[in-house]
């Protein structure tokens, strides 16, 4: 080959070389963000399924009659001093917060 056939080789080449690298960066950084998405959403799935799990514990105590371990813990999930329908959406958009 020539001297200019292998420059012109080697300047596709290196313009190949740069899109492609460009290109990757963008995909790993595409996957670093849903990586940390991903991350948030297990966070937030595993905060729900505490907030789920005290909210059934306050209702188990009550059933029971409401015993002192119980009701300590029902404290922690009361908004106004009753278990309120509303209760477990207002703690979940303090989490769903706190996530942000």
């Amino acid at each position: 080959m020539s001297s200019a056939a292998l420059c012109e080789l080697y300047d596709e080449m290196d313009s190949l070389v740069r899109e492609l690298s460009e290109e990757l960066v963008l995909e790993l950084a595409r996957r670093d963000e849903l990586e940390y998405e991903k991350e948030l959403k297990n966070q937030f799935i595993s905060l729900l399924l505490s907030v789920q799990r005290r909210h059934r514990e306050l209702i188990d105590s009550k059933l029971r009659g409401g015993s002192a371990a119980g009701s300590s813990k029902a404290k922690d999930v009361r908004c106004t001093g009753s278990a309120q329908p509303g209760c477990v959406s207002v703690h979940i958009l303090i989490v769903v917060c706190c996530l942000l």
